[in-house]
C-alpha cells in the first residue's frame, strides 16, 4: 500500500493544474525543452540546443566545400595529366602515320631503275611528290590549327590516288591501322 501511495503522490505531481496547462499554451517549444531539462543544466536559453546543431551544419557545410574544392583541384590535375597522356598517344600515331606515307613515297620515287618492284607512272610520281610536300607541310608547332586537320585529309586523299595510280591496294589488318 505505501507503494501505491508513493505512486499517486507521483502521478499528482506531475499532473498540472487548469491554470498551468493555460500557461502552458502560450510557451514557445524553446521554452517548454528549457522547462523539461531545467535540472538537467543542458538547456539555458531560447536559442539552447540550436547552437550546437548550427555548429554541426556549418561544420558539414565547410567540409563539404573543402571536398568540393579538393575534388575540383584533382580532377583539373588529373585532366591535365589525362589530356597529356593522350595528346601523346594520339601525336604518336599521327607520326607513324605521316612517317608511312612519307617514307614509302621516298622508297618508290628513290627505287634503282633496275629493281623496280612497283612501277611508278608520271601520275603517280606527281602525287607521290605531293604527299611527300604535304607531309612536310603539316603545322606541328600548333596542334589545334584547323589546318592541321585539313592537311592530313589531303595527305590522305593523295596517298589513295597514288596507291591507285600504281594498281596497289591497302591491305586493313585487325582494327583497321596500317599495313606494317
Amino acid at each position: 500500500e505505501r507503494e501505491r501511495e508513493r505512486e499517486r503522490e507521483s502521478w499528482t505531481r506531475n499532473v498540472r493544474t487548469p491554470r498551468e496547462s493555460d500557461s502552458h499554451r502560450n510557451m514557445t517549444i524553446d521554452d517548454e525543452m528549457n522547462e523539461l531539462s531545467a535540472g538537467m543544466g543542458r538547456l539555458d536559453g531560447p536559442r539552447a540546443g540550436r547552437d550546437e546543431m548550427d555548429e554541426l551544419l556549418g561544420m558539414e557545410a565547410k567540409w563539404n566545400e573543402e571536398g568540393r574544392a579538393a575534388g575540383i583541384a584533382d580532377g583539373t590535375k588529373q585532366g591535365i595529366h589525362d589530356g597529356r597522356e593522350l595528346g601523346i598517344s594520339k601525336g604518336h600515331e599521327l607520326g607513324q602515320e605521316l612517317g608511312y606515307y612519307s617514307g614509302c613515297a621516298l622508297a618508290w620515287l628513290n627505287q634503282p631503275e633496275s629493281s623496280k618492284q612497283v612501277a611508278v607512272s608520271g601520275r603517280a610520281r606527281k602525287s607521290l611528290e605531293s604527299v611527300i610536300s604535304l607531309v612536310e607541310a603539316v603545322p606541328l608547332d600548333d596542334v589545334a590549327d584547323a589546318k592541321l586537320s585539313d592537311v592530313i585529309d589531303q595527305v590522305r586523299a593523295k596517298w589513295k590516288a597514288a596507291l591507285s595510280q600504281m594498281g596497289l591496294t591497302v591491305r586493313q589488318e585487325g582494327g583497321g591501322g596500317l599495313p606494317f
